[in-house]
């Protein structure tokens, strides 16, 4: 699966982090998700999230199973939105929490808590 590029915007040694990152148009993502009119599907965020955790703060894969506690999606996140992905998970807690907001307005697209 192809992920979209994304840049460490900052954190990473005290449990959490922004990374920044855009949902390409070209991302298999998309691929279906709808002909005309691409939409980014819920369970691809939530596995960039998943991703992210697990090589940014040596938490996620591989640790599971996994319990999606809260999840909630805002706003649909088409191709070519620049986003921020703040990850929050405090050492020893098995807790990670995330948000999604835009890069350039600020606005809440998802967020959530996953505990393994």
């Amino acid at each position: 699966m192809k992920y979209p590029p994304f840049v460490l915007a900052d954190g990473g040694d005290s449990g959490s982090l922004r990374i920044a990152f855009c949902a390409l148009e070209d991302l298999d993502w998309f691929r279906g998700h709808f002909p005309g009119r691409g939409i980014l599907p819920g369970v691809a965020l939530v596995g960039f999230v998943l991703r992210c955790a697990g090589e940014f703060l040596g938490r996620g894969p591989g640790e599971g199973p996994y319990e999606l506690v809260r999840c909630k999606f805002q706003r649909m996140i088409f191709p070519g939105t620049r986003l921020l992905l703040e990850l929050r998970s405090p050492p020893g807690e098995g807790i990670l929490d995330f948000a999604v907001t835009g890069e350039a307005d600020g606005l809440d697209y998802a967020s959530g808590r996953i505990r393994w």
